[in-house]
């Protein structure tokens, strides 16, 4: 059996991960035909006296809010806003983290030294109040900025895990060929690359789910993408007033919200257990 099977075979046993990876594709096709599964537009007033704060229906399945907006509409289009955050802040951050991470193992001691002092450094600074503070800067804060904010802020823990890997596979003997048959540092970078991989896969999983988290926080905080762009955490900060009158305004994107972070915390543990040796066997049913 080769290893890919194998650890498709040790994912496929490990429950949680499959009703993780469940949810994150039953997320995903949702997010991709919102246009077509929302019976309404996500800014849509439908009729202000009539439908405003609307408990659920079978005409609006989550209700409608205070301005007579559709909330499964918008808990629909708001999903396309944080899995965009999420997936493309976590591939960038993961990017910075596999090129830091090889370039620290490979480049020498004081290269190492230089890059893994810096991350020090930034691991020491509060992520959150960063983001903040920089968010903070915008009076407007476009998607495509968020994004490469995130990502920015998301690669220093997992270039030491990629370092690490690296520094531990520099005595391997496939290693010990290619530079023996004169592979400079870029070939060896390709070489290592894939024995990276997992790290960088599991890593990217679970930033999904906390990039996701961040940008509901932000948008909680009225930092982060503008209305009327509906937001899971732009949605949960409108209905945070409605509680004890209209609950569904706030629930339903809490829902969704806890829902996806969940998957992809559920399919990054499963990735793991799969594809690193020492976790075979945890948490296989």
């Amino acid at each position: 059996m080769t290893p890919g099977a194998a650890a498709w075979r040790r994912f496929r046993r490990h429950r949680p991960a499959v009703l993780g990876a469940g949810l994150a594709a039953l997320v995903t096709v949702a997010t991709l035909a919102a246009p077509v599964l929302a019976p309404h537009g996500p800014t849509a007033i439908l009729d202000p006296i009539a439908l405003q704060l609307r408990p659920p229906s079978p005409a609006h399945p989550l209700g409608t809010d205070a301005l007579s907006r559709d909330v499964y509409s918008r808990v629909l289009h708001g999903a396309r806003v944080s899995l965009t955050v999420g997936v493309a802040a976590a591939a960038l951050a993961t990017i910075v983290a596999g090129a830091v991470g090889l370039a620290a193992g490979l480049l020498g001691p004081r290269t190492d030294a230089a890059l893994m002092r810096s991350v020090d450094v930034l691991l020491a600074l509060p992520r959150l109040l960063v983001v903040m503070t920089a968010v903070a800067l915008w009076e407007s804060l476009p998607l495509a900025a968020l994004v490469g904010l995130l990502g920015a802020t998301g690669w220093f823990a997992l270039s030491r895990l990629v370092r690490s890997r690296v520094r531990e596979l520099a005595a391997a003997d496939f290693v010990t060929a290619a530079v023996a048959l004169g592979a400079d540092r870029l070939r060896l970078a390709r070489h290592l690359l894939p024995h990276v991989g997992a790290t960088l896969v599991v890593g990217a999983t679970l930033d999904v789910g906390n990039i996701i988290l961040l940008e509901a926080g932000l948008s909680f905080l009225g930092l982060g993408v503008a209305p009327p762009t509906p937001t899971w955490g732009g949605m949960i900060l409108e209905g945070r007033s409605l509680m004890f009158n209209a609950p569904w305004v706030a629930l339903g994107p809490g829902v969704a919200l806890l829902l996806t972070v969940l998957a992809f915390n559920l399919v990054g543990d499963g990735l793991r257990d799969a594809l690193d040796p020492r976790h075979r066997g945890a948490g296989l049913a």
